[in-house]
């Protein structure tokens, strides 16, 4: 498919459903009432939901420039339209604009400023959501709750994984933190089958040079009490490369962290962002650990591609 729009579904802190959580993300499909029934139905079949599948069936891109921009389109996959098939395959879910770090790559301030309140997602709002979802016979296979914020700073975020739980109680669940909570204030608890704890430095001298107010120390160990309090939760230390945490023996540091924290794996990101690592551009990491592994983000993936 041409991008993931037409099988996934973005619901931000305030209500809006957007195009995607890349550049097309600025281009709103439709809203979630706090009050009154919600049919996802109607929405689906909008202007602007037409207009998308109708302009993949004839080969372009229905915002040009923004479309073309975006890191998640793939313009040669063919067009597929899960949603008039009643399922969504992935389902993210924003729960607040607020977070403790002010990481240089993020678009957070620039959205609080731009962006239509509120900033922090209500319970109503989603279990309309949910409800129209389920009346309509709509399948979701995965829940991911990420965005602009960090989850955990949701006050009610238990509720969040409750409500959907209670919806989907089959569709597996991620979630995407920095880890600079308290794991067993926050989650104790309540089971995600995947955490991916973003911990981009293994000193902290490198670490916040990126994750600018974090706290290596609470990260790692927010990381570790997340596996050992239960082993069924699958843990992911995603690690991005910068200039400035990309040297062999910081990623040797990384992997024996790794290793004595027990995740089950480390995901190294080529990014395509500012500060970028050049340093293993056009060749593979030095990695010894099974579970450690070598990723890219969407826009570096798709410049191999084509």
């Amino acid at each position: 498919m041409p991008c993931r729009i037409l099988r996934s579904l973005y619901l931000r802190a305030n209500g809006e459903i957007p195009c995607d959580d890349d550049f097309g993300e600025q281009i709103n499909l439709g809203w979630i009432p706090k009050n009154g029934n919600f049919s996802p139905n109607e929405m689906f079949n909008n202007e602007k939901y037409k207009g998308i599948e109708e302009a993949f069936l004839s080969n372009t891109m229905p915002w040009g420039r923004i479309c073309n921009h975006c890191a998640l389109n793939r313009p040669t996959d063919p067009v597929d339209n899960h949603l008039r098939s009643r399922v969504i395959s992935y389902f993210q879910i924003e729960p607040t604009l607020a977070c403790a770090l002010g990481c240089p790559g993020c678009s957070r301030e620039r959205q609080i400023r731009q962006r239509p309140g509120p900033h922090t997602l209500a319970l109503n709002q989603l279990q309309n959501l949910l409800d129209g979802l389920i009346s309509e016979g709509y399948v979701v296979h995965n829940i991911e709750y990420c965005g602009q914020g960090e989850p955990l700073d949701h006050p009610q975020f238990s509720k969040i994984v409750d409500a959907t739980r209670t919806a989907y109680p089959n569709a597996r669940q991620r979630l995407i933190t920095n880890g600079n909570n308290d794991y067993f204030k926050k989650l104790e608890g309540t089971f995600i089958d995947e955490i991916m704890v973003s911990i981009d430095g293994a000193t902290q001298n490198s670490y916040e040079k990126y994750r600018i107010g974090g706290n290596l120390d609470t990260a790692l160990n927010f990381t570790r009490n997340a596996k050992s309090s239960n082993k069924d939760q699958y843990v992911v230390w995603k690690y991005i490369l910068f200039t400035h945490n990309d040297t062999t023996q910081e990623i040797e540091l990384a992997e024996s962290l790794a290793k004595d924290l027990g995740v089950d794996r480390l995901q190294f990101v080529r990014t395509h962002s500012v500060g970028k690592s050049v340093e293993w551009e056009n060749r593979p990491l030095p990695l010894r650990w099974v579970n450690s592994i070598d990723t890219s983000t969407p826009l570096v993936e798709r410049q191999n591609q084509f």
